[in-house]
């Protein structure tokens, strides 16, 4: 049995993989397994992984119809024998002690997950990877032993990403990852994992590269697929919790979380990234979003801060003038 599994899925990266499976390979902890999972690929992809799996054997190779990534990492975590589960963008690159320094905190603090910091890139830039020295650990960012907790009410940072975090396989057995929600499926998936660990640890070392593309699912331009996405992350969320045991404290904040995703997804990136005059079909589908999670209680603008509730209600009135210069003293005051 591997100490760790390592899942990737795959889709499409002839480009890409092989620089991350070598990020995976060049690991200084060698005790693991790493699945990759390839989603329907249609260019050398494939190829590609079946020959980095016959040269190491460490690397487990499924093959499948093109389901989504939320499908593909189920596979893989279907499929893991590790003690310990991490998760990997098949473009993304693990600094070489990603492993040894996750496994190295989450052992001295009995945690049932580690998390470490991350930086970005872009495209084809270079990536260098600075050794660290490893005698003596840093003092941990956050040790909590009520994680869900210190997320939701004392907002202690802990990143929202599936890529910076090692989790002990046992509290993943009754979690997966939300089908419906192929591009922000990282957000309910930790926030039940926060839920069920019974202590987290962050550790202040930056132990991986997100590449961002160009054709990246983050893109800051504002969809219709995209609104029905993050209206279903909401919904999600809220069935997700509804029959948890939660404080009334951690149910309110809970639905304040939700209502500041609907604020930052649905206005703030409309109005900051997004032209409001050539894109009256989308702004429609929002206002509409935005009415029915209202009227159901599922959000409550009320709670927003000052300046997030005046840009709200503004949008809502459909005054773009208005709209663009409460976003720019909302800039100043938040930067």
């Amino acid at each position: 049995m591997p100490k760790v599994s390592v899942i990737i899925p795959v889709y499409n990266m002839e480009r890409f993989v092989g620089a991350c499976l070598d990020s995976v390979l060049n690991q200084t902890f060698k005790d693991f397994e790493c699945i990759c999972v390839n989603d329907g690929s249609t260019d050398g992809t494939l190829n590609i992984l079946k020959k980095y799996a016959e040269k190491d054997g460490r690397i487990k190779l499924i093959d499948q119809s093109n389901q989504g990534g939320s499908a593909a990492r189920n596979v893989g975590l279907n499929a893991a024998e590790g003690e310990w589960v991490s998760f990997l963008d098949n473009d993304d690159l693990y600094h070489p002690q990603y492993l040894e320094l996750l496994l190295k905190y989450a052992q001295a603090y009995d945690a049932d997950v580690s998390v470490c910091n991350y930086d970005v890139f872009f495209n084809d830039d270079p990536v260098r990877f600075e050794p660290y020295d490893v005698s003596k650990l840093k003092t941990p960012k956050l040790v909590s032993s009520a994680p869900f907790y210190d997320y939701i009410v004392r907002k202690k940072k802990i990143h929202m990403l599936m890529w910076t975090k090692l989790y002990k396989r046992e509290i993943l057995e009754n979690i997966r990852f939300a089908l419906t929600l192929p591009a922000v499926n990282d957000i309910l998936f930790n926030l039940e994992v926060l839920k069920t660990a019974r202590k987290v640890v962050t550790c202040g070392y930056t132990l991986i590269s997100h590449r961002i593309l160009q054709t990246s699912q983050t893109s800051t331009k504002v969809t219709p697929k995209k609104v029905i996405e993050y209206k279903d992350l909401i919904y999600a969320v809220e069935r997700a919790f509804e029959d948890k045991p939660l404080s009334a404290k951690e149910r309110q904040k809970l639905r304040l979380f939700n209502t500041k995703n609907a604020f930052y997804n649905f206005v703030y990136l409309m109005v900051k990234f997004n032209d409001l005059s050539d894109n009256g079909e989308v702004c429609s589908l929002i206002l509409e979003t935005l009415e029915q999670l209202e009227s159901e209680g599922v959000i409550t603008p009320s709670e927003l801060k000052f300046q997030d509730r005046l840009l709200y209600a503004a949008f809502k009135s459909r005054k773009p003038e208005r709209v663009r210069t409460l976003m720019k003293i909302r800039d100043f005051l938040t930067h």
